[in-house]
């Protein structure tokens, strides 16, 4: 029942793995978790979407839709479908010409650390995030919750869910910090 083309692309994508292994650029591949972070599967042809009434037409489920972050800009070349701790998550790739930004600034040295995330060669200091660190308390309240109840039960499901939505909000936050001080960095300085 699944689409041939994803079917496909995940094929291409082994393959793909293989010859990197064989190659010496990375390890042997793994076999893909029924519960891990990669739920996914991409449809290179075949989709259509419509921006204006904010569906996706995916070959072999129909029209699906969707909450858009942002307007698709350029030609939609591929899209992915995610499954996240919080639902499904669809990433479209395009393509469309863009000019090479110009940096301004000066150059300088980073240096990354255990107490601060970071120090720059100019003296500055970055503190890191610490996203675990202020979401544990609530995070082993709910894992001790989830070890109490029966394995596979509708409870210890909805347990793990809920577990599994706050290491995402985790993730999201720390994700959202990197990208913050990333950009920060490329706006003041032209060489890091």
């Amino acid at each position: 029942e699944c689409y041939s083309q994803c079917l496909q692309q995940s094929m291409k994508d082994l393959s793909r793995a293989y010859r990197n292994f064989f190659s010496g650029r990375t390890a042997f591949p793994v076999f893909h978790r029924k519960y891990g972070a990669n739920d996914a599967f991409r449809y290179p042809q075949g989709f259509k979407i419509d921006e204006t009434g904010k569906q996706i037409y995916l070959p072999g489920i129909g029209f699906v839709k969707y909450r858009r972050s942002r307007y698709i800009e350029g030609k939609a070349k591929n899209i992915t479908v995610i499954r996240k701790a919080d639902g499904w998550y669809v990433s479209i790739q395009t393509e469309y010409e863009k000019e090479v930004p110009v940096h301004k600034g000066d150059e300088v040295g980073m240096d990354m650390g255990v107490a601060w995330f970071c120090t720059l060669s100019d003296g500055t200091q970055i503190a890191p995030c610490n996203a675990l660190k202020k979401h544990l308390k609530k995070l082993a309240q709910m894992q001790r919750a989830l070890s109490r109840k029966e394995k596979f039960s509708s409870n210890w499901k909805k347990a793990q869910r809920e577990v599994a939505k706050l290491h995402q909000r985790i993730g999201n936050i720390r994700q959202d910090f990197i990208n913050k001080v990333a950009l920060d960095l490329s706006k003041k300085h032209a060489v890091i």
